[in-house]
């Protein structure tokens, strides 16, 4: 079974991730801070940006994540599954850092 690395841009934090583990649920066990929503791929609450890496992006609605968005390198963290070692990026894509706290819908 392949084990892949999750950095966090700018952080000395981490998390491994087996790949058929999706990366919130490897970011969750690691207690790094992605905000939670359907756990689905249908509300985007999770989408968080893969800065270097490879993932397998899953199942999602369009309306969670745009064309546009994956194309700019986001994914909804509840669906994408590792193929690489990745980093990772919190912020909004207007550049705002997202909570650090885990907020459950």
């Amino acid at each position: 079974m392949d084990i892949y690395k999750i950095y966090v841009r700018g952080e000395a934090r981490e998390a491994t991730a087996p790949a058929h583990r999706t990366l919130l649920d490897a970011a969750s066990a690691a207690g790094l801070p992605v905000m939670v929503g359907c756990k689905g791929g249908g509300c985007g609450v999770c989408k968080i940006l893969i800065v270097d890496g490879q993932v397998e992006h899953g199942m999602y609605a369009k309306s969670a994540l745009s064309d546009d968005e994956r194309g700019a390198g986001y994914v909804l963290a509840c669906q994408a599954r590792p193929i690489s070692d990745v980093t990772i990026d919190f912020s909004t894509e207007d550049g705002r850092r997202k909570p650090e706290v885990e907020c459950i819908l």
